[in-house]
């Protein structure tokens, strides 16, 4: 069995298929148009790249999709699942005035501990707090989640993408509720947790038509691009490390 991986980049969606034995079989890139805003990108832009990318890939004997992706975006999307406005990338500090208003709360309330990082401007929830999301049922931090929701009609992420969001607790991999409590977030916005490992849904009729595969393949979870960075340099376990220079 063959696997396509689907690589949701900054500036273009890599999608490569791998043999069972880990060799790559076919790798192609599909460029974005140009951003309408500095910081913005719409998401369908990601969706119209996969189409493009996977239909110049041999696509006999595919099995499974696994995602990768940019972290700490805003993503919204409505109840239909289509975006709900303008991803907000990772790379707009919007959220330093929103964070400043609440850092000594946040420091009170232990949230480095929590979050296994310091909160940071770039974060998720101050992006969120900063713009909003009107006409939103759920909100995504990975460029893959959106391709996930895409391929499956499942909303989920995963916990190196949750990780950037400034609100999951990096020893329950879920959403903390002391810090979605204090930063006054909808729960009901954030998708589950899901492990990296884990099967989002199988592959929808409508999105296999559009890319030229068998319906019902599974789709997996993946991870953001730091974590596929850090698990594709070979350091797997506790005691390794990886230093990667951006």
């Amino acid at each position: 069995m063959n696997v396509l991986v689907l690589d949701c980049g900054s500036s273009a969606l890599k999608a490569t298929i791998f043999a069972a034995d880990g060799a790559v079989i076919a790798s192609v890139d599909a460029g974005y148009p140009t951003e309408p805003a500095l910081h913005r990108r719409d998401p369908l832009d990601w969706w119209r790249a996969t189409v493009d990318a996977v239909g110049k890939l041999p696509r006999e004997g595919i099995g499974a999709i696994s995602l990768t992706g940019m972290m700490e975006n805003l993503i919204a999307v409505d109840a239909a699942g289509e975006p709900a406005g303008e991803a907000v990338l990772y790379s707009d500090p919007v959220g330093a005035t929103a964070l400043e208003a609440v850092a000594a709360k946040l420091e009170a309330a232990g949230a480095m501990a929590i979050l296994g990082n310091a909160p940071e401007p770039l974060m998720t929830a101050f992006k969120l707090m900063a713009l909003g999301a009107e006409g939103a049922t759920r909100l995504l931090p990975g460029s893959k989640d959106f391709l996930a929701l895409r391929l499956t009609g499942v909303a989920a992420t995963d916990a190196s993408c949750a990780s950037t969001t400034g609100l999951m607790d990096i020893g329950t991999r879920d959403w903390s509720d002391t810090l979605v409590d204090l930063l006054g977030i909808d729960r009901g916005l954030l998708p589950p947790v899901l492990p990296a490992e884990a099967v989002v849904g199988p592959l929808a009729d409508a999105a296999a038509d559009a890319l030229g595969l068998v319906a019902g393949i599974p789709v997996f979870n993946g991870c953001g691009d730091g974590a596929a960075t850090t698990i594709g340099s070979g350091a797997e376990r506790p005691d390794e490390v990886s230093v990667y220079l951006g």
